[in-house]
């Protein structure tokens, strides 16, 4: 037999000389308990099944002879003792036991003394990382508190040795204690450990739930629940929930902001409920438009960002708006992959003259799953939208005004206040300089405006008032000049025709004198066809059945 067989052993005979001890200390827990049984017997009848201690709580309760106290109160410290005595016994065993498997056993006695504290995820297929547990909610192991935790276990090992009297059994439950203060060791601790706690679910997942600093409210009742670590929650509103806070600055913010409308100011805060819920269910694009700029929109943004913590984020336009040279959708997309989990999902201001990518935007507004990856990772991450969208801009950028699948969704906000030094209108307020600085400091009670209008919007829906509705027809005309050129520069009926490339020069002339957005080659086919027009191969060319240009507007500056 060679030298590590030899050892391997002699470590197994000196385990068993520590569990021997504890087989005879069992030994004794049992004939302790029996004779401390019949001494409680005497004073009065145990109940089948009933427990030491419940019985002699009953005992002490229920009147009895003043003789008998002492008699009792002696007891209850047996009792007492022999309990601790059980429970250094378990610890024992299965300290021994984890010395016996070794890093295997390091694992697993962590995860006993950590329970529930602890796991690894691999959801998006990278390595995998572990999470800790922080009472509110689970955050990524990125400072390494494992490796203080660890401390316990190894503080578990030398405990263990001061209740043995075999010489090398202590000495080998030391040395594992002093391994376990080395990284070479814990790393292979945390190696058994992943296995033990994998994590491939998926996170964030609460609809109709907010996480709290304090609570997760329940957005159906705007009842506050206790954190639970079963939810697998990442993210926690770094706000506590207050539902009597008050917030009299933001109030008189949002009425000066929506110009004192007052159904304005109740449908954003519709709006806005409906995104705290956090189903995506609604699918609507919001555009909150001000074309004067200073009108509170990205103060408004900020104080929710504050208020809403990770729930809510700003990300680049860009996602939004067609590109000359569109990356590949192969390729990874940090931006596509940071909306995992969020509410709001705000984005940038959108310079003048930019096109809405209909597709892209459809396809962020809806509630199909979707599919990106993050840099360095060759595994998709799935991504079950939980977002509602909001676009923040001083200019209302192109969109097809033919895309009917795209109007169901837009809804565009007015913000036409105006915050000045020297207000002389109307809708102009005096700007305060510290108004972004003054409004987190209410933000329990804007949480509170919040979830109340979070329960408005599930009792009464969205609501949209007329303004809203007058306002978001207006943007897709102003997007429509094919409609507006058919009006007023055309002619329709089965009996006329004209030659395509005609019609081009005519609409894109058109759109450019009247204020239209101009419809480039591949759009001015598209929309034509939406309208019903057809388009036909002739021995002159290409012509459009239906639809002529009078000869008297053919020579105009159309």
């Amino acid at each position: 037999m060679n030298n590590n067989s030899t050892r391997e052993t002699d470590t197994q005979e000196e385990i068993s000389l520590g569990l021997l001890p504890i087989q005879n200390r069992l030994t004794a827990e049992r004939q302790q308990e029996n004779d401390l049984r019949k001494e409680v017997e005497k004073i009065g009848r145990l109940d089948a099944e009933e427990s030491l201690e419940v019985a002699l709580e009953r005992f002490l309760s229920a009147p009895h002879k003043s003789h008998e106290q002492s008699t009792l109160i002696a007891l209850q410290a047996k009792i007492k003792a022999l309990t601790n005595e059980k429970e250094d016994n378990r610890r024992l065993s299965l300290v021994l036991s984890s010395l016996h498997r070794n890093e295997q056993g390091d694992a697993e006695l962590f995860l006993h003394i950590h329970k529930g504290k602890y796991l690894f995820d691999t959801t998006e297929g990278r390595l995998g990382e572990f999470y800790v547990w922080n009472n509110t909610h689970w955050q990524l192991d990125s400072e390494k508190r494992r490796y203080l935790d660890i401390k316990e276990v190894a503080a578990e090992y030398e405990w263990a040795s001061t209740l043995l009297a075999e010489v090398n059994l202590k000495q080998n439950l030391l040395k594992r204690a002093s391994l376990l203060r080395s990284a070479r060791r814990c790393s292979g601790v945390f190696v058994f450990m992943a296995a033990e706690v994998p994590f491939r679910g998926e996170w964030d997942n609460c609809p109709g739930m907010l996480p709290c600093k304090n609570g997760i409210v329940c957005l159906k009742t705007g009842e506050l629940l206790k954190h639970s670590p079963e939810n697998h929650l990442r993210h926690v509103c770094p706000t506590n929930y207050n539902p009597n806070a008050e917030s009299p600055l933001w109030d008189q913010f949002l009425s000066d902001i929506t110009c004192r409308n007052l159904e304005l100011a109740a449908f954003l805060g519709r709006v806005f409920g409906s995104a705290l819920v956090g189903d995506a269910k609604e699918e609507k694009i919001l555009y909150l438009y001000g074309e004067n700029g200073r009108n509170g929109k990205g103060t408004l943004i900020q104080t929710l960002e504050k208020v809403l913590g990770k729930w809510a984020r700003t990300f680049p336009s860009e996602m939004l708006l067609m590109q000359r040279n569109p990356p590949s959708s192969s390729n990874a997309s940090p931006d596509l992959a940071g909306l995992q989990g969020v509410r709001f999902a705000f984005f940038s201001e959108i310079n003048k003259g930019r096109k809405i990518d209909a597709s892209k935007v459809k396809n962020l507004s809806g509630r199909d799953t979707v599919s990106t990856r993050r840099l360095y990772s060759n595994t998709d991450l799935q991504i079950r939208p939980c977002h509602t969208m909001f676009i923040q801009t001083n200019f209302k950028p192109e969109a097809p005004a033919d895309d009917n699948a795209l109007w169901r969704r837009n809804i565009l906000i007015p913000f036409k206040a105006e915050f000045v030094e020297q207000p002389t209108s109307p809708n102009q307020k005096k700007i305060d300089p510290q108004l972004k600085e003054k409004l987190p400091c209410e933000a329990e009670g804007i949480l509170a405006w919040l979830v109340e209008a979070c329960l408005s919007y599930q009792e009464h829906g969205l609501s949209t008032p007329p303004l809203v509705v007058e306002e978001t027809e207006k943007y897709r005309e102003e997007n429509d000049g094919v409609s507006a050129f058919i009006k007023e520069r055309c002619v329709t009926g089965t009996e006329v025709s004209c030659p395509a490339n005609r019609v081009r020069e005519e609409l894109q002339a058109f759109c450019m004198e009247s204020g239209f957005n101009k419809p480039n080659e591949r759009e001015i086919p598209a929309a034509l066809r939406a309208k019903g027009f057809k388009q036909k191969k002739t021995v002159t060319g290409l012509v459009w059945e239906g639809l002529g240009i009078p000869p008297r507007m053919q020579n105009s500056k159309y």
